[in-house]
Formats: C-alpha cells, structure tokens, sequence
C-alpha cells in the first residue's frame, strides 16, 4: 500500500507541475505577443498530460478502495 501512495502522490505531484508549468508560459507567450488568439501546442500538451495524471492517478486509488467517501471525488 505504501508503494501505491508514494505513486499516487508522484502522479499529483505531476499533474500540478503541469498546470503550474503551463499557465505562466502561456500568460508569457500572450503578453508578449499582445494577443490573446489561441493557444499554443506546448499549453495545450500540458493541459491534457496534467489532466490525465490526474484521472489515472483517481483511478489508481479508487480501484485500490480508497475511494470510500464523497470527499474523494472533490479532491
């Protein structure tokens, strides 16, 4: 069980590295660009791979019965 913590919290970890990675670059690319048109391939690559961190990392744990509650589906 401890393993599959430590891999859940890395697959978090990740999903947030992403989101925090994609957004300042974006906002970047924006105010340099001084439009707000579109976003670029590497934002939205980011957006998806946080996203599917995230749910594989809900589906790890609700397989593992960690799922026990209506709090985990808000986390």
């Amino acid at each position: 069980m401890t393993a599959l913590v430590s891999f859940t919290d890395l697959l978090e970890a990740l999903m947030i590295l992403c989101f925090g990675l994609s957004w300042p670059i974006s906002i970047r690319k924006s105010w340099i660009s001084r439009t707000a048109k579109g976003k670029s391939p590497f934002f939205e690559f980011f957006i998806w791979i946080g996203y599917i961190f995230g749910i594989v990392r809900k589906v790890i744990l609700w397989s593992a019965g960690a799922g026990e509650g209506w709090l985990f589906y808000l986390s």
